[in-house]
């Protein structure tokens, strides 16, 4: 049996205490946000709100789920989240097994390729111009295209395809 030494002790008590107060110091936000959803404006606005809300009213979940803007831009959301997940995970793939295959000629070359992109990057006003003058501005893609393909997903990718599944 292993003896518990009073420095052990004392350590786990100030991890503790660490980490109780980490955890009020996350949910005050949030029990504050829940608070004023749920008090009137007014009293919101006054400085009233602190731990429990003040005037119960509803109004504010009335206007949220009354603008259909909030709802479009929900449905807006959840599109981009699985469009561009499918479309990311479908390009990542393609990239990554070739370049996970010993075979295939110019690999490292490719690679490299890939590796100072990661490295040096273009910005966002060349990023801009070539979706403009792909004709991609204004449209879905624009926000979906840019970001299909990440250096680290490609080498996470990679990675796992050399590792698992074998010639």
């Amino acid at each position: 049996m292993k003896k518990h030494l009073a420095s052990d002790r004392v350590f786990d008590l100030l991890v503790n205490i660490f980490l109780v107060f980490s955890f009020l110091i996350v949910l005050y936000p949030l029990l504050y946000v829940v608070s004023s959803s749920l008090s009137h404006p007014t009293a919101v606005m006054a400085n009233k709100v602190w731990l429990l809300p003040v005037d119960f009213d509803l109004m504010s979940y009335r206007a949220v789920f009354t603008n259909k803007q909030i709802g479009t831009g929900y449905l807006n959301s959840l599109y981009y989240m699985v469009v561009g997940t499918v479309v990311s995970v479908l390009l990542t793939m393609l990239l990554a097994y070739p370049l996970s295959r010993k075979e295939f000629y110019g690999r490292s070359v490719v690679t490299k390729f890939i590796l100072f992109t990661m490295l040096f990057s273009g910005g966002t006003i060349p990023l801009y111009l070539v979706v403009r003058n792909l004709g991609l501005y204004d449209s879905r893609w624009s926000i979906i295209l840019p970001n299909a393909i990440t250096v680290w997903n490609v080498i996470i990718a990679r990675t796992f395809l050399q590792e698992n599944i074998t010639d």
